[in-house]
């Protein structure tokens, strides 16, 4: 998310493959004082160039021939649209997880473009501990037979191994205390039968994201941005991670 502090012509932002955020007035985001650019992911399926865009060399999607992205050019695409806007500089980067990546490197990157910066539930590098679930759901879904090795589209979809890396996922998003306190050990029905499907409210939650989520996004995609996700450094090229982070 990029906040300008000057006005952009909307006509002039219509015209980009972006969206207006509509944030409801008094939030910790003011749309009556600033003017909210959110942007679609490079690598992503919501409309900018990902696995499941066209390859024009080929007519085809891209899917595995796609190739690997990082961060770092997820927020120079950002700038190439705030170049074509015209913003020189905004008011601030905010994101959380990936969006706090990005909302870091940002800073880093085009430190006189930017003035604040928010990252929330992010970091400066991966972690191994996030590294190995992000593994784990990429593996979910690669080892899915009807992923095909990436070239599913029109044939088929990985739908179970999408579910599953979805509940994989969901299971990183809350803390231990947090899910003690809203499911401790409830169950689905007290009165039910004993067996090995689901017993406990927790396993039911997990069900039903996974469901819900596997097939709003597309595989590939998760796939891509996942990696982005693991590789993320912003000490990269050997520098010192304190160095760059004053910049």
């Amino acid at each position: 998310m990029l906040v300008c502090h000057m006005p952009v012509s909307a006509m002039t932002f219509n015209t980009c493959n972006s969206v207006i955020s509509n944030i409801p007035q008094g939030c910790a985001v003011d749309t009556n004082k600033y003017f909210v650019i959110c942007t679609n992911t490079l690598g992503g399926c919501y409309g900018s160039t990902g696995p499941s865009s066209i390859n024009p060399e080929t007519g085809e999607p891209y899917g595995t021939t796609f190739p690997l992205l990082s961060v770092k050019d997820m927020v120079n695409a950002q700038f190439l649209l705030l170049d074509h806007l015209g913003v020189e500089k905004v008011y601030a980067t905010i994101g959380s997880s990936l969006g706090g990546m990005c909302s870091l490197t940002s800073a880093v990157e085009y430190p006189e473009r930017v003035g604040r910066m928010l990252s929330i539930s992010s970091c400066a590098l991966s972690h191994p501990t996030s590294i190995a679930m992000r593994y784990l759901q990429r593996k979910s879904i690669m080892t899915d037979p009807m992923w095909q090795n990436g070239h599913y589209y029109g044939k088929s979809y990985p739908r179970n191994g999408m579910k599953m890396a979805r509940e994989l996922a969901t299971m990183t998003y809350r803390s231990g205390p947090e899910w003690s306190q809203r499911f401790s050990r409830k169950r689905i029905d007290e009165n039910e039968k004993l067996a090995l499907c689901p017993t406990f409210l927790i396993e039911s939650y997990l069900d039903y994201q996974g469901e819900m989520f596997c097939t709003m996004y597309d595989p590939n995609s998760l796939l891509y941005i996942s990696k982005a996700m693991d590789l993320f450094d912003i000490g990269e090229d050997h520098e010192d991670i304190h160095q760059r982070v004053q910049r």
